[in-house]
């Protein structure tokens, strides 16, 4: 079955959060044929029998169940293998269901942009619900020295939290940032271009609203597997350039970003989120580090054998 687009949308929890992302698609999406996959990632409510009882009878979603809550890249890669066994399509967008869809021109200016620059994945302009850019769009990847000195903050946080002192340190360091971006926002000059105005070229884009096309699946079959949350960013943009694939910042496509609402869902105090946040950014990193290394063993082994 051919399809223009499909949206694959991530849910765990939340199921309000999911019936507005999904009512925001159907509501803006300028193409009729579209299909939309709920990959419902094993959520220990009841929010799947809830999802079955509203869209059941939809012919434009589907609604999987994927019992093994393998986080963020497993849960999508379930989604992806789904879709890739039933139907044909253009693009393919991975997106959170804390992600709400604003653009009423999608498939239109995402054709358009994918004529002029091919990209393997593409990202929309993402803005948090108080209005300001979340958008990453950094073209450099974190050092392995800049990943260590993190991990070593990352671990004395979670010393703090045995001691119960996580809490009161984590919001001693929300005041010094805060300053700080006072302080940055006063000495800002007003006539710098904001880059959020820009098309940008081989950037990383924030993972929850990924848009990919046939570039990307003629390289890889499904994003690389993590055990731990977060940096999947990072891993899509070394993977991508590894391939000589382009990555393309599209800041007329304007999406919300409801931000951590599983997170908060399920861990409703904020030192078990986090710990949480903490423990899965400390084990990314590891499993990045990780891939790294053995990239390097693997060039090293095929120059040796030359």
């Amino acid at each position: 079955m051919e399809k223009k687009i499909i949206f694959i949308i991530l849910h765990y929890m939340a199921v309000e959060t999911t019936f507005e992302c999904v009512e925001y698609i159907i509501k803006n999406i300028d193409t009729d044929n579209y299909q939309i996959v709920i990959v419902d990632n094993n959520s220990p409510d009841n929010s799947y029998i809830l999802l079955q009882k509203r869209y059941r009878k939809n012919e434009y979603i589907d609604l999987i169940h994927n019992e093994g809550n393998t986080s963020f890249s497993g849960g999508n890669n379930y989604g992806i293998h789904y879709v890739n066994r039933k139907y044909k399509y253009n693009f393919l967008i991975l997106m959170n269901n804390d992600t709400l869809l604003l653009e009423t021109a999608f498939y239109e200016k995402i054709k358009k942009y994918y004529e002029q620059y091919k990209f393997a994945v593409a990202g929309p302009r993402i803005i948090n619900k108080y209005g300001a850019d979340v958008n990453m769009t950094e073209d450099q990847l974190e050092t392995e020295e800049q990943i260590k000195r993190y991990m070593i903050w990352l671990k004395k946080m979670l010393i703090l939290d045995k001691i119960h002192l996580m809490v009161i340190y984590y919001f001693f360091v929300m005041q010094i940032r805060k300053l700080e971006n006072c302080l940055k926002n006063i000495i800002k000059k007003n006539d710098q271009p904001m880059c959020v105005k820009l098309v940008k070229k081989d950037v990383m884009l924030h993972g929850c609203f990924w848009i990919f096309s046939e570039k990307f699946f003629e390289k890889y079959d499904m994003l690389i597997e993590k055990k731990a949350f977060y940096k999947e960013e990072d891993t899509l943009l070394y993977k991508l350039r590894e391939k000589g694939l382009l990555t393309v910042y599209l800041p007329d496509i304007l999406v919300i970003h409801l931000e951590d609402v599983s997170t908060n869902v399920k861990y409703r105090g904020l030192r078990e989120r986090l710990r949480f946040m903490y423990e899965n950014a400390l084990e990314t990193r590891k499993e990045y580090l990780s891939m790294l290394h053995n990239e390097r063993e693997s060039i090293n082994r095929l120059n040796h054998r030359e």
